[in-house]
């Protein structure tokens, strides 16, 4: 228990930051709070709501019933403080995540007082930010990065796979999906990791068999139930609407550069000219949804099913064009996620009152012009930019070092995989599901906070190569002396 005792430390900063935020700046409601609270109000206000909506009206069929149901019922308990409660319970979910991200630090063998560092560095970056928002995104990710730590740390120490623990694992994937529902797609990413640790640490057929059956069967089991309540309410077995405008993204900004996708396109080919708009949702919403619906009568569930034809056919008919749009969505700063407790604290207040807490480059480069000797805004261009400097190293070491770790291990140990180092087969995975989630969202539209169920744990696990790879560089001029001496 010695390992634990820094990070009661860290954990009462952590609560300490939460709480002083929260009464500097309250809950956070942004563009797209609007759809969840409206859905959450029918929920609390009109009895028999969850057999009586309908697939073209109601939000509930746009976005998953998850964040909405917890709005309800932080509105039945906390009344008119429901929002205060919500925040209170993201904080604590967020705070079981950082404490899953220093367990499973600890089982990579990081020394207490790096992993108590990775766990603030985490506990400071994106979830100071999305944990005071009225948004999916802090829930959906503390449910999968709890999760992924807890599958990881299960293979890294070799223990035997439990059933029941496999079961929970699958049904807070399931609370996942219904929070956002692109987990009924990436869950997949996670499957590596369970896979290996099964295959590995379980005994016998059957018994690996029943392994795999409990961690899917909350999820794929979940997600039927949840289309065959949507049969119940509108006729029709789906999970949700919501692809029915992000899905058209790509066709968008392949037109804006130059590429005609829209002239062979099936339905959208007389639509006529896109127009030229800031907002992509705005393009989709006047422009593509009415003309599908008035033109050929569809509603949102068959606009969304042949938004994902569309999208498939896109990637079938211009390969190049679809990833190179891919690549461009991939952005210089999200390899400045590790350390980030500047940064998330302004855009915290930002996104709060619309107004940066702290000059902005290009204010303190004026700043310095008129009078050079100011330690306040020197101070402050050096913490972001050895926050910047440590996230990229972290980053770098990240996606280069995993996969050189796993072919190292596949070089010496060839078709032999339990003779595999298990920290090193643990970074595969993340890597995986790291550049799983990078690819899925950026083939259609990404932002920063879609990473948070991934992130933490790429950064961890950089931070285990760098430090590694320190050592041994260390040890290798070390041994030179040695020699020479």
């Amino acid at each position: 228990m010695m390992e634990y005792r820094l990070f009661g430390p860290i954990l009462a900063a952590l609560v300490l930051i939460k709480i002083t935020l929260a009464i500097v700046i309250g809950p956070i409601i942004q563009p797209d709070s609007g759809g969840y609270i409206q859905t959450a109000w029918v929920m609390v206000n009109q009895p028999g709501w969850w057999l009586q909506l309908s697939q073209s009206v109601d939000d509930s069929v746009f976005r998953p019933i998850g964040y909405p149901l917890a709005i309800a019922l932080a509105k039945v308990v906390g009344e008119d403080h429901w929002q205060w409660l919500l925040i209170f319970l993201q904080g604590c979910a967020s705070l079981v995540a950082t404490m899953c991200i220093y367990r499973l630090a600890l089982a990579c063998r990081a020394p207490a007082g790096l992993a108590a560092l990775i766990a603030l560095a985490q506990g400071t970056g994106q979830a100071v930010v999305l944990d005071q928002c009225i948004l999916t995104d802090s829930f959906n990710a503390s449910l999968l990065l709890i999760v992924g730590c807890r599958l990881a740390q299960g293979l890294v120490e070799r223990r035997a796979p439990d059933p029941r623990e496999l079961l929970a694992s699958g049904f807070l994937v399931f609370l996942a999906v219904t929070m956002r529902e692109a987990g009924a797609v990436l869950h997949l990413l996670l499957w590596p990791t369970v896979i290996a640790w099964i295959a590995l640490d379980a005994q016998g057929r059957a018994r690996k068999a029943l392994l795999l059956v409990c961690f899917a069967l909350p999820i794929l089991g979940g997600v039927q139930l949840y289309k065959a309540w949507n049969v119940l309410r509108t006729g029709q077995a789906f999970l949700t609407t919501g692809s029915s405008q992000p899905i058209f993204f790509p066709a968008i900004y392949l037109s804006l550069r130059g590429v005609d996708v829209l002239k062979d396109d099936p339905l959208l080919h007389g639509m006529g000219p896109l127009p030229r708009s800031e907002s992509t949702v705005s393009v989709v919403r006047s422009s593509i949804i009415p003309y599908l619906s008035n033109t050929y009568g569809m509603s949102q569930l068959d606009i969304a099913r042949y938004g994902g034809r569309q999208f498939l056919r896109l990637w079938l008919d211009y390969p190049a064009e679809m990833a190179k749009l891919t690549l461009s969505h991939i952005r210089e700063k999200q390899a400045m996620l590790a350390v980030m407790p500047i940064e998330s604290y302004e855009t915290a207040v930002f996104w709060a009152t619309w107004k940066w807490p702290l000059p902005r480059s290009e204010e303190i480069r004026e700043a310095f012009s008129q009078n050079w000797f100011r330690p306040d805004l020197a101070l402050l261009t050096v913490g972001r930019g050895v926050s910047r400097a440590l996230s990229i190293l972290i980053t770098l070491a990240f996606v280069i070092g995993a996969p050189v770790l796993a072919i190292r291990e596949i070089w010496r140990y060839g078709p032999h995989p339990e003779r595999y180092d298990r920290v090193a087969m643990a970074f595969a995975g993340i890597w995986i599901a790291y550049f799983g989630y990078t690819f899925s969202y950026a083939s259609i539209h990404l932002e920063l906070r879609y990473l948070m169920p991934v992130e933490p744990m790429a950064s961890m696990a950089g931070v285990l190569v760098l430090v590694s790879f320190l050592r041994w560089v260390h040890g290798r001029r070390a041994r030179r002396g040695v020699v020479k001496g």
